[in-house]
């Protein structure tokens, strides 16, 4: 089953290369999207090319984010110690993201001040919060400074820090300490997993730095699609008590809304197919 259209050019364009190095990495990141791993035989096969070439094929594509090389092959999916690179993140539970940013845009307020993180949830949320100006946003991730930096009636704070290709965004110590000046009245963060109640996610240094947004928010909002639910991350987030509000959708399992409920906090489940106008 495939997740999504076929490979943009935006990463693997990226730092010249020949015309046919730009074709490998096309269809690798085609080949990648379609089926989540593959091995470095079946590159070579689909490729034509060498091991040796797909190697460096593979080296330079994680190093640009794009891809986790892993034993044997590449990944672009999720897995208890790995978060999916952003450009197969957009390409999943599209419809599902789409409505629970909607659904989000009615918990901004004109002149209220927002934290966005990098998630491609909440940058579902980045596209639509010019509906709402006067606002004040402040965001470590690229793809949403892209989105606001023109728009009228935002004012936009970028935060500083190490860039990380595979996140899109500005991390590290420098972006929390930057962050931690600052206070905001909502912060919108997705995370990778929810496990009972406790919210997960992949990587430390992306736990700290939405820890930071969390912790300079008055009204502190989590944004997952039903995808997340009852899988594990290996670093520990937060007890979902300490949120305000969760927004998911309808597909998400009855038990575990039930056990976020239970833990105190609102829950909006929202139709993505309603949302999209399909049946």
């Amino acid at each position: 089953m495939g997740f999504g259209p076929t490979a943009s050019n935006e990463v693997w364009e990226l730092g010249g290369g020949s015309i046919a190095q730009r074709a490998r990495f096309r269809r690798i990141m085609d080949v990648l999207f379609e089926k989540g791993f593959a091995s470095v035989d079946e590159l070579v096969g689909e490729l034509s090319v060498s091991r040796m070439t797909v190697h460096r094929d593979l080296d330079e594509l994680d190093s640009r984010g794009a891809l986790r090389k892993v034993r044997g092959g590449a990944t672009v999916g999720r897995t208890e110690q790995f978060e999916s690179s952003w450009e197969y993140r957009t390409r999943i539970a599209v419809d599902k993201k789409i409505a629970i940013a909607r659904r989000a845009l009615d918990y901004v307020e004109p002149g209220s001040s927002l934290c966005l993180d990098a998630s491609s949830t909440v940058h579902e949320l980045a596209k639509l919060v010019a509906a709402k100006t006067p606002l004040t946003v402040v965001t470590a991730s690229l793809p949403a400074l892209g989105e606001l930096a023109l728009v009228p009636g935002v004012e936009l704070h970028s935060v500083a820090g190490e860039y990380d290709p595979h996140f899109r965004t500005f991390m590290g110590a420098r972006a929390e300490q930057s962050i931690r000046q600052m206070r905001v009245d909502t912060a919108f963060i997705s995370m990778a997993a929810i496990t009972g109640t406790t919210v997960c996610h992949s990587q430390a240094k992306a736990i700290q730095l939405n820890r930071a947004f969390f912790d300079i928010a008055t009204t502190r909002i989590l944004l997952v699609d039903s995808t997340k639910f009852g899988h594990s991350a290996i670093h520990v987030f937060s007890d979902i008590s300490e949120w305000d509000r969760v927004i998911t959708d309808s597909e998400a399992p009855a038990e575990h809304v039930e056990a976020l409920r239970s833990a105190g906090v609102q829950v909006d489940l929202v139709d993505a197919a309603a949302d999209s106008g399909t049946s």
